[in-house]
């Protein structure tokens, strides 16, 4: 059971700021498929947050400005369809967008966990169904730390949870990516440095995202780990 649940979702949307649409003038499409953003992934974590009555955190920007569940050493931080920039105009991206929100969310965690509090982070995102022509053959995806026993667990118990109340949904385990790769809650396992600190990754097939239906079952299937 955990005090607080804190749900974020690091694409949750395609917005461009007006002083970097320059960049998107020919190829303004792409910002409309799964490299712009998470599709049905924002909706999903405020239906949850509605759900549940706990805070939602989100950035302003799409992945394609910067991209923020990446560690800012990463070579994709800045996407390849606005590189290459100055080394000015790359600052003032990183210090108007990614630095105010990953500062934001580091703290919070911070804070909650030193004073006592033990903190459930979910992580929404979604999948494309297909990538690179091959099916993705899950309907949701848990990715978390094997190596932590508090993410092992829950994310064991979530699977179970889930299949229980719909066993006609498919779930995987760090699946379609792994859950110790660059990512956000990665970065909030080392910065964190608690027990009390359980980073998880929600993927959900965008080809059932939409589904209230499975809005309920993730949100019913959550409550069970928030303590009254």
């Amino acid at each position: 059971m955990f005090d607080i649940i804190v749900l974020t979702c690091e694409h949750a949307t395609n917005f461009i700021p007006d002083a970097y649409t320059k960049y998107f003038m020919t190829n303004h499409e792409i910002l409309d498929t799964h490299q712009g953003y998470d599709i049905g992934a924002d909706l999903l974590a405020q239906s949850l947050s509605g759900q549940l009555s706990t805070e939602y955190l989100k950035p302003t920007v799409s992945r394609l400005l910067i991209d923020c569940n990446r560690s800012i050493c990463n070579k994709s931080l800045i996407s390849s369809c606005i590189n290459p920039i100055d080394i000015t105009t790359k600052e003032t991206i990183i210090t108007g967008f990614y630095i105010p929100y990953r500062n934001t969310v580091s703290n919070r965690m911070k804070n909650l966990i030193d004073s006592g509090k033990k903190v459930l982070h979910f992580s929404v995102h979604s999948f494309t169904p297909i990538l690179n022509g091959i099916e993705r053959d899950a309907d949701i995806g848990i990715l978390y730390d094997p190596k932590r026993p508090v993410e092992k667990e829950f994310a064991t118990s979530f699977k179970k949870k889930l299949q229980q109340f719909d066993n006609s949904i498919v779930v995987k385990s760090n699946y379609p990516y792994k859950g110790t790769s660059d990512g956000f809650t990665t970065f909030l396992r080392t910065h964190c440095n608690s027990p009390d600190y359980c980073g998880i990754e929600l993927e959900v097939n965008q080809k059932i995202i939409f589904q209230s239906s499975l809005h309920e079952l993730i949100g019913s299937a959550l409550r069970c780990y928030k303590k009254l």
